[in-house]
């Protein structure tokens, strides 16, 4: 029935190609009738249902102008579109935006988490906006067993993957260029500075050692001051940002992630596809992905020197970094069949027949 059909407003941030994977599966579920999405910029993707509205260029630098655009927006298609679900993607400050309207113009709403909800800990306004939402979408089970200790029903709380094809390119098991490569934002969560101290620990033993690093952020130019200072800038290529990352992923030969919080990061499932095991973190839901020891490396601690002997271990036993390559691959051949965008679409589609 018509009445039945949701009209959804969407906040969110993120990049396109992480925004893209959590929007198009929403935008083929039938029950959805329009999707209006606020966002800093533009995404580079189209849909028949969907209409965007990005911050005018003249504000987008005024940082209270632009943020109260976002939510006047979100107001006036409340009022005009007949909007009758509001979706926060990411928190801060997404959610935060998705929270107040919703309760002030009294619309269901939904959050996705695709970060580390702990972060959010003690924050009297983040437990009253999770009691309320009428579902939340996690990245994995350590981020669920957060929200259920928080005493949210587990029947309001799904888990929406990011959509994953398997990538369409030969797998380079030999001549790999680099020995330890990193993608993301140059960014303070990132703790890029562990990542270079880890790099130089590591070239103490292994002289030759190479690096490669894929991104930029606010912290770029000051990553690339310390790696000099520290002796190592001329083992690392600093690249950019790279649309193509799966040029860089299939030269190196593992992945040193030293985040302080992540959700389950999908830079992990890019490598781990072409044989490039990851070293990374304990937090967020990194371990429904990675078996420690199996088809990568989990340190439970911030401690250089861990990350630097399970680095060595793993460049110096061929066999060893060779199987843990293979089970790599196999385990994300299994983490995209439930990735499919199908898949992701039924997941969307049952949620919200549930929300009336």
């Amino acid at each position: 029935m018509v009445e039945d059909r949701k009209r959804v407003l969407i906040f969110a941030g993120c990049n396109d190609k992480k925004l893209i994977s959590k929007v198009s599966p929403i935008l083929d579920v039938p029950a959805v009738e329009r999707v209006y999405l606020v966002r800093m910029d533009a995404m580079d993707f189209t849909h028949p249902k969907l209409t965007q509205y990005p911050v005018v260029p003249f504000i987008k630098k005024i940082l209270p102008l632009r943020e109260l655009y976002r939510v006047l927006v979100g107001i006036y298609l409340i009022l005009t579109k007949r909007i009758n679900l509001v979706i926060g993607i990411r928190f801060l400050m997404h959610g935060v935006y998705t929270v107040l309207l919703s309760k002030l113009l009294r619309i269901k709403y939904i959050l996705l988490f695709i970060e580390s909800p702990s972060k959010y800990e003690g924050s009297n306004f983040f437990l009253k906006a999770i009691s309320s939402a009428s579902a939340i979408g996690v990245r994995g089970s350590s981020s669920e067993r957060f929200f259920i200790d928080k005493g949210i029903p587990k029947e309001k709380i799904f888990t929406p993957p990011n959509e994953f094809t398997l990538p369409k390119i030969e797998r380079l098991q030999d001549r790999k260029e680099y020995d330890l490569i990193y993608i993301g934002n140059f960014i303070e969560i990132k703790d890029l500075p562990l990542w270079i101290e880890i790099f130089k620990s590591v070239k103490k033993q292994r002289e030759d050692i190479t690096g490669v690093m894929l991104g930029d952020g606010n912290l770029f130019e000051s990553i690339k001051s310390l790696a000099h200072r520290e002796g190592v800038y001329d083992n690392i290529d600093f690249v950019g940002r790279k649309k193509d990352v799966y040029e860089y992923i299939n030269r190196s030969k593992i992945l040193l992630m030293t985040s302080k919080l992540e959700g389950l990061p999908m830079v992990a499932v890019e490598c781990m596809s072409v044989g490039v095991p990851a070293v990374l973190p304990d937090v967020g839901d990194v371990k429904d992905l990675i078996k420690d020891g199996e088809n990568g490396v989990v340190i439970s601690s911030r401690n250089s020197e861990e990350y630097t002997k399970a680095i060595l271990e793993l460049l110096s036993d061929k066999k060893r970094y060779s199987e843990m390559s293979n089970r790599a691959i196999e385990s994300i051949k299994i983490f995209s069949e439930v990735s499919s965008h199908e898949n992701i679409v039924q997941i969307w589609t049952k949620l919200l027949e549930k929300i009336d």
